[in-house]
């Protein structure tokens, strides 16, 4: 018997079950996301299981994926490239998912021809570097020197029209489009999308959206305190300025008369106040706070001509401190070593019904705002995601100017690429090249059948186009068939598409690779979902003390000695329970090592706990043993003292239960452990865990075995249509031959018979044997004359000298 060298609940899954799993995870991601690539995709609706069931509405690849749950690990590795690609160019998070999900689709056929997977992936890599000097062949950097420029603003508005056009925005994809060049324009080559701030307003339409220099802040100018300064100074600071009242919940006071009380708010005021001339001695006309502000420091400040400005978010402040040139501070007690912010002027505007406060002049001259508006909060933060993305791209495409053309023209480009390098490679890595050929293929194909389109046939167009000199053929999904991408202005930037090439490829060789599956023992997440049980149970027993405190001193002490009596018990594990044992048996065979207080085994299956209830409701009626008895997988048991429970552990592990012979579990052994963390409490959430992980492992298999039965009925179907044509062959046959006409059929080749070539004719070989005489025949043992014409005329019947 081979030991386990996995703790228990840890799992192993090895060859080809580990590998179609993953194959299965990674096709499986990027059929979720298929359907919302390109101009005309479908967007997603994500709800939340939490207390405000939050709606969510996108079809940004990264924003959907981050929202799922998943637990194979194939499909892990999708969703991190995808936040990747969020992260470094901010587009293309879908068709990096949807390349990855394809190349693994491929690999699966090839697989499934008993091609290696060490082969696939060295085809893959000669794929993915022809595919990428296709895409460096036919890069255009368009550099204009005129304006001291580096890049062209129009490759710019054609590359945020195209990130744009399969977003919400894109009915007013030019207006935003310029809204975000406008944006990275005034970044002058820097990639910090900090100074760039965007703010929601629900109300109008998505046109009434605009762009604002300087900063905004979403918050509003308090009772008599300025609306207007000019040439301010601002500190920025995140301190409590909420101490000028008694803490009821921090604190216990206890006082003989009010006039203490009055004394106590005296010294907090006091304190306040030092603490505002703090401030105050700054030389600032503009404090705003990361915290709340009350009233006493309010005043004080309204007082000094200062602008206080209250609880502003810290993502608003921390913005606020980059583009005024200030630095955040939290002690005010040397002036000198604080960074104060300066802009031009503050004051107070209207967007909308909202008062907002204006930042204008601000010392870094490239930050600005992006107001956005809309009819709701779903479409303004859908919007705000659109408008992200076409300002990541933009901001890249500054730095790495070079332009590629879209509209699923980059994938012809390599697929024609890569097709002509399979031809020339020999070997099985052709194969893999060609599979990689159509993986590329299928990102434009895809395309089309969002948009309603026959991709049949506009794929083939586009791929006999490409075979002409200098084609700029794409899919237009406006028109419906295929167009020139360079007239109509779709361009991509090339640090997209190389970037979706490379982490594709990356992706799907590192899931090729997979050859087994470990799934280790849930102890980090058990111990932190025990964690959170225990932070409830703490404060639950933090309630009941409170309660006790009311109660008489008996009922305390009761309560007491049963706590008491709840911590010295420790629990066992029995990981296995044999045939036959239940919870009677089991106590009878324990008891005598210890006291026991609880027994609970758990049945082999779901629908297992009431059938027992109905077998036990039988024996009681009919007073004999019932059905069939219960079988048990697993159990834990309660001792009355820890130590009990240890020493149980220690002396029957591994041992033969019942220790005689004549015992009905003598062949079976003790497969006990001590839980020295574990309490009875626990068991709840212990059984929902285990019951969960079954609930995955049978999930998992049931995939696999009706991926398999559905390969099998391919195959039989497959079996079943040739007979068939072998039966309507014959029956043509035979109607045929009994109409008198004759049936055609292909002429079968004759068996081949290796022949020897004759030197001489068989006749004249017969006659030039050497033939015996009838003397001689004659002479042999005394034969008579008439018997030596019969040896003459049968030589075989002479019999042996």
């Amino acid at each position: 018997m081979v030991e386990r060298i996995f703790k228990d609940e840890a799992t192993e899954e090895k060859g080809e079950r580990a590998r179609l799993a993953s194959l299965i995870g990674g096709m499986a991601i990027a059929d979720l996301v298929k359907t919302t690539l390109g101009p005309k995709g479908m967007d997603k609706i994500l709800q939340s299981t939490g207390r405000g069931h939050e709606v969510t509405v996108t079809n940004d690849g990264a924003t959907i994926l981050k929202s799922l749950h998943i637990d194979n690990p194939a499909a892990k590795i999708l969703v991190d490239i995808s936040k990747v690609q969020d992260d470094e160019v901010g587009d293309g998070t879908t068709s990096v998912v949807v390349l990855a999900g394809e190349l693994l689709r491929e690999a699966e056929k090839l697989l499934a021809t008993k091609i290696h997977p060490m082969t696939i992936i060295a085809g893959f890599r000669m794929a993915a570097e022809c595919a990428r000097n296709a895409l460096l062949q036919k890069a255009v950097d368009n550099k204009e020197n005129e304006v001291m420029q580096r890049y062209s603003k129009s490759d710019l508005m054609k590359i945020a029209m195209t990130t744009l056009s399969s977003k919400i925005l894109s009915q007013d994809k030019e207006y935003f489009a310029k809204l975000a060049v406008d944006a990275v324009m005034r970044l002058k080559g820097s990639t910090n999308l900090e100074s760039i701030q965007i703010i929601k307003k629900p109300g109008g339409s998505l046109k009434d959206s605009f762009l604002d220099e300087g900063f905004i802040l979403d918050k509003k100018i308090g009772v008599g305190q300025p609306k207007r300064i000019e040439n301010a100074k601002i500190l920025v600071a995140n301190t409590a300025m909420d101490t000028d009242k008694v803490k009821i919940y921090g604190a216990r006071v206890r006082v003989d008369s009010m006039a203490k009380v009055a004394e106590i708010e005296a010294a907090e005021k006091e304190k306040m106040k030092e603490k505002v001339d703090k401030i105050i001695a700054h030389g600032i006309n503009c404090f705003v706070n990361r915290q709340l502000i009350y009233n006493f420091p309010e005043e004080l400040f309204a007082n000094a001509g200062i602008l206080a400005i209250e609880h502003a978010d810290f993502d608003g402040i921390e913005r606020l401190a980059l583009v005024t040139g200030g630095e955040i501070a939290s002690t005010f007690d040397n002036p000198e070593s604080v960074k104060l912010g300066h802009c031009k002027l503050i004051e107070e505007i209207m967007i909308g019904e909202d008062k907002l406060i204006h930042f204008s002049g601000v010392e870094m001259g490239q930050a600005c705002t992006i107001v956005l508006r809309g009819a709701s909060r779903h479409v303004l933060d859908e919007a705000e995601r659109s408008l992200h993305d076409a300002l990541c791209v933009l901001s890249q495409t500054v730095n790495d100017s070079r332009v590629l053309l879209g509209g699923g023209w980059p994938e012809m480009v390599m697929a024609k690429e890569v097709d002509e390098l399979a031809r020339v490679t020999p070997g099985k890595k052709s194969h893999a090249i060609e599979a990689f050929s159509r993986a590329l293929i299928a990102i434009p194909t895809i395309i089309a059948d969002n948009a309603g389109l026959d991709s049949a046939e506009l794929v083939a167009q586009l791929r006999a186009e490409h075979h002409k000199e200098g084609c700029t053929a794409g899919i237009d999904v406006i028109s419906g068939s295929i167009g020139d991408m360079a007239e109509r202005g779709i361009s991509e930037a090339f640090k997209v598409k190389q970037a979706v090439l490379l982490s594709a490829t990356e992706a799907a060789e590192m899931i090729l690779r997979v050859d087994e599956i470990i799934t280790c023992a849930p102890h980090c997440l058990h111990l932190l979902f025990q964690g959170f049980v225990l932070c409830k149970r703490m404060s639950e027993e933090h309630e009941e003390q409170e309660q006790v405190l009311f109660l008489d001193e008996g009922k305390k002490k009761k309560l007491k000695k049963e706590a008491e009596k709840a911590q010295k018990r420790g629990v066992c594990y029995i990981s296995r329970v044999p045939p036959g044992m239940d919870h009677v048996k089991l106590r009878q065979l324990i008891s005598q090592y210890g006291e026991i207080q609880r027994i609970y085994l758990v049945p082999q299956n779901s629908s297992s706990i009431d059938r027992v209830n109905d077998n036990n409701k039988s024996r009681k009626r009919g007073g004999g043993s019932g059905t069939k008895a219960q079988a048990y997988s697993e159990g834990w048991v309660e001792f009355a003292s820890k130590s009990n429970a240890k020493r149980v552990a220690n002396l029957l592990n591994g041992e033969q239960i019942g220790g005689k012979k004549r015992s009905q579990f003598y062949y079976d052994h003790w497969n006990i452990k001590y839980l020295s963390k574990f309490k009875w409490d626990n068991l709840t959430e212990e059984i929902a865990y285990k019951k969960a992980i079954r609930e995955q492992k049978l999930a998992i298999e049931i995939s696999a075995a009706k991926r398999e039965r559905d390969f099998y009925l391919k195959k039989v179907d497959q079996s079943r249509a040739l007979s068939s044509i072998e039966e309507r062959m014959k029956k043509k046959q035979k109607v045929q031959q009994e109409s008198g006409g004759e049936f055609s059929v292909a002429p079968q080749k004759p068996p081949v018979c290796r022949q020897f070539p004759q030197k001489k004719p068989i006749a004249e070989r017969e006659r030039s044997k050497p033939q015996l005489s009838k003397d001689v025949l004659a002479g042999v043992k005394d034969l008579s004359p008439a018997y030596a014409d019969r040896m003459e005329e049968a030589p075989w019947l002479i019999p042996s000298l």
